[in-house]
C-alpha cells in the first residue's frame, strides 16, 4: 500500500471524527434521500427495475448511512457476505435480518449463510474517498475490486462531499465507479454507452 493512500485514509478519518453525531445524522438523511431520488430516476429510464437486486452494505459509523430514506421503499437488497477466502458474495436480506459479526476487527451487520446468494444489478459502494472520474479508495483489502471486476451492474459510490478529492492514486485492478452520490449531488463519472 502506498504512503499516499495511507495518508489520504488518515486525513479523511480525521475529518470524519470531527463531525458531531447530530450533523452526521443530517448528512446521512440528505444522502439517503438523494440516493432514493436517483434510483427513482434510473427506474424511469429503465436502467433499474423494481425486481432487480440492489447491492448495498451495512454502514459502519464512519460510512454514509444510506438506509435513512429507504424505510418506505420496496427495494430487493443484497448485502456482502464474506466467504473467508479473501472474497465476498451478496446475499438477499433485509436490514433488520442482518446479524452482528466481527469482520476486519469491527462489528458489522451481515446476512446469515442460509440467505440466498444473489447477483445485484446495481451496487451502492462505500469508500474512504473518491475522485470525480470514478476512482475509489477503499479500506485496502480489495474485496469490492475483486467482486466488481466481474460484474457489469452500475456502480454507485456513496460518500459525503468532503470525501471527494481532485485525484486519487489509481492501480490497474481498481474498479471505477459509474456515479457518485453525495448529500448534495449526483456525479456521472464516465460515459455510459
Amino acid at each position: 500500500m502506498s504512503a499516499d493512500k495511507r495518508e489520504i485514509r488518515k486525513l479523511v478519518q480525521e475529518t470524519y471524527s470531527g463531525i458531531k453525531e447530530v450533523e452526521k445524522k443530517e448528512l446521512d438523511h440528505q444522502l439517503s434521500s438523494r440516493v432514493v431520488e436517483f434510483l427513482s430516476e434510473l427506474q424511469k429510464k429503465n436502467s433499474f427495475h423494481s425486481d432487480h437486486v440492489l447491492g448495498v452494505y451495512s454502514p459502519l459509523g464512519d460510512e454514509p448511512d444510506w438506509t435513512k430514506a429507504f424505510e418506505n421503499h420496496d427495494f430487493s437488497l443484497g448485502f456482502p457476505y464474506w466467504t473467508g477466502e479473501g472474497k465476498m458474495e451478496f446475499k438477499k436480506a433485509l436490514v433488520h435480518e442482518l446479524e452482528a459479526e466481527e469482520n476486519f476487527g469491527v462489528k458489522m451487520g451481515e446476512p446469515i449463510e442460509a440467505h440466498p446468494t444473489v447477483t445485484p444489478a446495481l451496487f451502492l459502494v462505500p469508500g474512504v474517498a473518491f475522485s470525480t472520474d470514478g476512482v475509489r479508495l477503499g479500506r485496502g483489502k480489495g474485496y469490492y475490486d475483486r467482486y466488481l471486476e466481474n460484474h457489469n451492474g452500475l456502480k454507485i459510490g456513496l460518500c459525503f462531499e468532503f470525501q471527494i478529492l481532485e485525484e486519487l492514486p489509481q492501480e490497474d485492478h481498481d474498479v471505477l465507479m459509474d456515479y457518485l452520490v453525495t448529500e448534495k449531488r449526483v456525479i456521472c463519472c464516465k460515459s455510459l454507452e
